[in-house]
């Protein structure tokens, strides 16, 4: 049992000149050669569709080791929700930072997994343009109504940092929840608005 706070304990992999964690349920060791790729897919995603057949590394065993008794750990993709979707929804965490570099009046969003497979903070984070045109050429999502909920607040610490505007200042919340086709909601989102010096200004149509 390896104490909480510990380093963790290593020792030398059998093939490879690499130390692997002592207490590893299983340990593959091997080698990947640049340039070495092979058809990968179809695959079930958390999304609850298949991942296209798309080349991958491939990694050449040389060993399997494991403890005793290993435990192999997995999950069982199938339609959201399942496990897998559960997981995938960590990914609207991740999204957040990068939106918010980008607009900094946005404070949450929800992206539901199935209409937006493949898509990664990378993706975001390198994309110049509206978001709902990155939806419509990479996804097929279009977005052809939304519904606003406006209302007063007053800027807490963080936002405030955000906005470069002192703590209480007024702001202008607002709540858009937008829909696709078949009126499926496709994504929500949250912002807060400085109005000192600028009207916000919507077409939802």
């Amino acid at each position: 049992m390896q104490r909480v706070g510990a380093r963790a304990e290593v020792v030398a992999a059998k093939t490879v000149p690499l130390l692997v964690p002592a207490t590893a349920e299983i340990v593959l060791e091997g080698w990947v050669h640049p340039g070495d790729t092979a058809p990968e897919g179809p695959f079930g995603d958390h999304t609850g569709y298949y991942n296209s057949v798309e080349p991958f590394p491939v990694m050449r065993l040389t060993a399997i080791t494991h403890r005793r008794d290993p435990l192999y750990l997995t999950t069982v993709t199938g339609r959201p929700p399942d496990e897998p979707s559960v997981i995938g929804e960590v990914f609207n965490m991740l999204a957040l930072p990068v939106i918010r570099a980008q607009i900094p009046e946005v404070t949450d969003l929800w992206l539901p997994a199935a209409p937006f497979k493949g898509l990664t903070a990378e993706r975001l984070q390198s994309w110049r343009g509206p978001m709902y045109r990155l939806f419509e050429a990479e996804f097929a999502v279009h977005m052809v109504r939304a519904e606003e909920k406006l209302r007063a607040v007053a800027a807490g610490p963080e936002e405030a940092e955000l906005l470069q505007v002192a703590p209480g200042t007024p702001l202008l919340s607002v709540e858009r929840l937008s829909f696709t086709y078949g009126d499926r909601a496709v994504e929500l989102r949250r912002g807060l608005y400085h109005t000192r010096h600028h009207h916000y200004r919507n077409e939802l149509s």
